[in-house]
């Protein structure tokens, strides 16, 4: 939820909204699922944290909190 919010994908909500998860789900395997829920899941272990690390982050540049708090 913390990357899809901070990336803008959804709004600051407490819940993943239903419509999205759907979109998704028709779109990908069940292979390529497992993979992007493994990629997202590295990515918050790795960048995305309640304290971020946004140097070297594969979303630097496209990610909202990022380019706020890096705004002069």
């Amino acid at each position: 939820l913390r990357i899809f919010k901070r990336t803008g994908l959804i709004e600051d909500d407490t819940t993943f909204p239903k419509s999205f998860k759907n979109e998704i789900e028709k779109k990908l395997s069940l292979e390529e699922l497992n993979n992007l829920h493994g990629q997202i899941v590295n990515l918050g272990k790795d960048f995305c944290r309640t304290k971020p690390i946004c140097k070297n982050c594969p979303l630097a540049g496209e990610c909202d909190y990022e380019k706020e708090i890096t705004l002069p």
